[in-house]
């Protein structure tokens, strides 16, 4: 799997670039293994790996547990610097059908300058209507989290929430067999309230396009404009991203 981000805002620009190699491993309907190798696929400095168990008991739930080294998942400022982060991470899905599915889950993260930071999240996504090719959907993003070091010249909140209503449309261009072309359109809309600076409005929008050209490869890019809120200061953010995954 190969991971581009553009990411720019104010005052602040950065290009993140991910490789991973790795296997996947199920030896039955119940278990799954997965461990990979990552590095920047340029310099290849920023050597990491992820390890992760999935086990899905029957058709309704999905329990997780992953290990990443250097993860994506850190502030920009943060990964500007050079400041890496592991990432630690359980998490339970409970799929009642293809009309409502709900997650819930955590993680933590222990950067390099002994900051550590606890994330908690409940999330759902439910079916609205389906036609043909089209799929309209809502989503919701409840999100916790906790830094334990404030002094660090990157963003680190000692509390932060955030509630987000999404709904989305997925359409398929075209399809036969293992291949596809379908984009999506998203819409958040939430608010947020951080400790001693109080709640504001937030949201995003975001498109993207996913290729499915054989059973063995799969590319994704699309482009996120985000309205966040930082200790009092609104920040605009605009991403683009590609992926592009190979399976051997």
């Amino acid at each position: 799997e190969i991971i581009r981000r553009k990411t720019t805002n104010i005052g602040n620009n950065d290009i993140s670039r991910k490789l991973y190699i790795g296997d996947r491993y199920r030896p039955n309907n119940t278990w799954e293994f997965i461990g990979a190798i990552s590095a920047d696929y340029e310099t290849a400095n920023d050597i990491g790996g992820l390890a992760e168990v999935i086990y899905t008991p029957n058709d309704y739930w999905t329990f997780r547990a992953n290990y990443e080294h250097n993860t994506f998942s850190v502030p920009l400022r943060s990964r500007a610097i050079g400041i890496d982060a592991d990432e630690y991470g359980l998490s339970t899905t409970y799929r009642a059908s293809e009309i409502f599915n709900t997650s819930i889950g955590l993680t933590s993260r222990d950067f390099e300058d002994g900051n550590q930071n606890f994330n908690y999240f409940w999330r759902t996504d439910t079916a609205l209507h389906t036609r043909a090719n089209w799929k309209w959907r809502l989503a919701t993003d409840f999100n916790a989290s906790t830094f334990s070091d404030q002094s660090v010249p990157y963003f680190s909140p000692d509390e932060i929430y955030s509630v987000y209503l999404i709904p989305y449309v997925e359409h398929i261009w075209y399809q036969r067999y293992e291949k596809f072309m379908k984009d999506r359109f998203y819409l958040g809309v939430g608010q947020q309230y951080q400790n001693g600076f109080g709640s504001d409005n937030v949201g995003y929008i975001q498109y993207e396009q996913e290729y499915q050209f054989s059973d063995t490869k799969n590319f994704l890019w699309g482009s996120r404009y985000s309205l966040n809120h930082y200790d009092g200061s609104d920040v605009n953010k605009l991403e683009f991203f590609t992926v592009l995954q190979f399976k051997f």
